[in-house]
């Protein structure tokens, strides 16, 4: 009884032990990071218009960012005013072995005034995070969801 009991928890365990790998460095073909200090690996944008009232933008990117040259791909930001708003904003770090190593908390994600604190009054506002890393190479994966109430133009 013991010796089943241990073998049924040796196996949960090691089928539980951690998810797959989802953007591992080593998929990337070594002439795409010869020279460079990113690589875009995925980048959409849809744009789906209900009504003249309502459409909603998604927004999704995911750069492995191989030296330092590459750390501004770690930051991502998006603006909203009075007439759209952010539903989603999410931000994954990955490592080399595509393993998630940082998920940004609602908390952690900035929100803040688009135009500097010496303006009087305005409504344009700016979400962004930062998932900048020490060590190289790693991945960042980008995920936002915005809703435009007045269709003035289409990206």
């Amino acid at each position: 009884m013991k010796r089943i009991l241990f073998l049924s928890f040796a196996f949960i365990s090691f089928w539980s032990s951690g998810a797959d790998p989802k953007y591992p460095v080593s998929e990337i073909p070594e002439e795409m990071k010869k020279d460079c200090y990113a690589v875009v690996r995925e980048s959409e944008d849809n744009f789906e218009i209900f009504s003249l009232g309502r459409t909603v933008r998604r927004v999704r990117k995911v750069v492995t960012i191989l030296g330092k040259g590459g750390s501004p791909y770690a930051f991502f930001s998006e603006w909203y005013d009075k007439d759209s708003k952010i539903l989603s904003f999410k931000a994954v770090a990955y490592d080399a072995a595509g393993q998630v190593i940082r998920k940004l908390k609602q908390s952690e994600i900035r929100d803040q005034s688009y135009i500097s604190a010496g303006a009087l009054f305005d409504d344009n506002r700016i979400k962004s995070a930062d998932l900048a890393q020490a060590t190289f190479p790693y991945t960042v994966e980008f995920e936002y969801e915005k809703e435009i109430r007045f269709l003035y133009w289409i990206p």
